[in-house]
């Protein structure tokens, strides 16, 4: 079959729909994974004012009251002599000036209350500090642990929907022993990732320091423009490199290999659809982040009920979203890679 966006379209949203089974594994191997983390946190006896900002010496004061002013009646008119003159009436006693009470000014934050306030932020980071010198085995193991727990979920994830894709079934066996049996490329070709960001990062950052004093600008802000479309550009011809581990069976070197020659020519098509794709995501996650802002608006009950229902539904939307991108990119690549063998076998 030839390559389109909207057939990989419509085989992301029906791989999706029958795999509910894959996506609850998911679920509950990362809820698991969230509550084994919070009770190993937990253990380590975190301090109690992690996570909590420092107040301010200036929240501390009382605003001053508004200013009141005070006004005195006017004398009452004198008494008039109807018998004598019926229109005319003594004109009554000038009002006295009303007084004004001047407001009260607070007083500026003292040295003092800005010490107590550095004392306190001070004190709150060599906790944490200390929190982290005696629990960083029990934080790194849980951070190795999150990462296993990723890359065995991206094996089985893929594996999983490629039997869909191709047979129009799938089982869990699949699930487990796609991730089993792909664990190690796909480990792999994480640290080859971290190294290369790593070390982009470190080049991005030592330039723009370099560059930022001896170039104008503008000219640097060009630079960084071309730089981020060069990004994307490689972003996108890996976009399969995953893929083709798990699909190909094959190892992190075969597998860039295969990306490479699934993208070649096909550029702007995985580009439409990736980016097709992010739409829907946006489109799909916007009615969660508005109701979660709504409920911060309320307050009280209704907060905690949108918070509970946003990230209750909008996780589970969440994984949804991620079994259809992945099968839509699944369906790319096996028919680009069909046509760029029946290419091959032609000529």
């Amino acid at each position: 079959m030839a390559v389109g966006i909207g057939r990989s379209m419509r085989e992301g949203f029906r791989a999706a729909n029958k795999s509910w089974a894959g996506i609850g594994v998911v679920i509950g191997v990362w809820i698991i994974l969230a509550i084994v983390g919070l009770v190993g946190i937990g253990l380590t006896n975190p301090p109690a004012g992690l996570g909590e900002q420092a107040r301010s010496p200036v929240a501390d004061i009382t605003p001053p009251p508004p200013a009141t002013t005070t006004a005195v009646t006017p004398a009452p008119d004198e008494k008039t002599n109807l018998f004598k003159d019926m229109e005319t009436v003594k004109e009554a006693a000038p009002a006295p000036p009303a007084t004004t009470v001047a407001p009260q000014t607070a007083a500026p934050p003292t040295a003092e209350t800005a010490a107590n306030a550095t004392q306190n932020r001070e004190e709150q980071i060599r906790a944490v500090r200390e929190w982290v010198g005696r629990a960083w085995p029990i934080l790194l193991i849980g951070v190795l642990l999150g990462l296993a727990v990723s890359t065995w979920l991206a094996g089985a994830q893929i594996g999983y929907l490629a039997a869909r894709v191709r047979t129009q079934q799938s089982s869990l066996s699949q699930f487990w022993a796609a991730g089993a049996r792909a664990f190690w490329p796909l480990l792999g070709v994480l640290f080859l990732m971290l190294v290369a960001v790593g070390g982009l990062a470190l080049i991005m950052g030592w330039g723009i320091a370099a560059l930022g004093a001896a170039i104008p600008g503008w000219l640097l802000a060009i630079l960084l423009v071309i730089l981020w479309i060069a990004l994307v550009w490689v972003a996108i011809r890996l976009a399969f490199w995953l893929i083709a581990i798990v699909v190909d069976r094959t190892g992190p070197v075969g597998g860039l290999r295969a990306s490479l020659r699934a993208t070649r020519g096909r550029w702007w098509q995985l580009f439409g659809l990736i980016l097709l794709l992010i739409l829907i995501s946006i489109g799909v996650r916007f009615p969660f982040g508005l109701l979660e802002g709504l409920g911060r608006l309320a307050g009280g009950a209704a907060m905690l009920a949108t918070q509970l229902v946003g990230g209750v539904v909008g996780g589970v939307a969440n994984v949804y979203l991620s079994f259809m991108f992945m099968a839509a990119c699944i369906r790319f690549y096996e028919d680009a890679k069909g046509e760029t063998l029946n290419t091959s076998v032609s000529v």
